[in-house]
């Protein structure tokens, strides 16, 4: 959680709003991470995390930061901060479509 909690300061120096959902899919991964694993994501798209059906503890949802917090306990995913741009040649559409709101 330190290092997401420097990695989310870094981003906001930057301005950063974009980010890869990065690491590997492994046979212990949970579901939730594994709908993310490798994608695009605006900043403004995670709120709605807390609600997944997959997330694991749903009781303590009101305390989850998903910038910080990820897939929960033992995650071994992490945000990657990437420019527009980059998230522009990865995801055009999903660029397109949070540009549009």
């Amino acid at each position: 959680q330190v290092r997401e909690i420097k990695n989310s300061d870094f981003s906001d120096k930057l301005g950063l709003k974009w980010f890869i959902y990065q690491g590997s899919v492994i046979a212990t991964t949970r579901k939730f991470c594994s709908d993310r694993a490798g994608k695009v994501f605006h900043v403004s798209e995670v709120a709605k995390w807390k609600d997944d059906p997959n997330l694991i503890n749903p009781k303590t949802k009101g305390q989850y930061n998903p910038l910080i917090d990820r897939g929960r306990y033992r995650c071994r995913h992490h945000i990657q901060y990437i420019t527009e741009k980059l998230a522009q040649r990865l995801d055009p559409e999903k660029v397109k479509k949070i540009n549009e709101q």
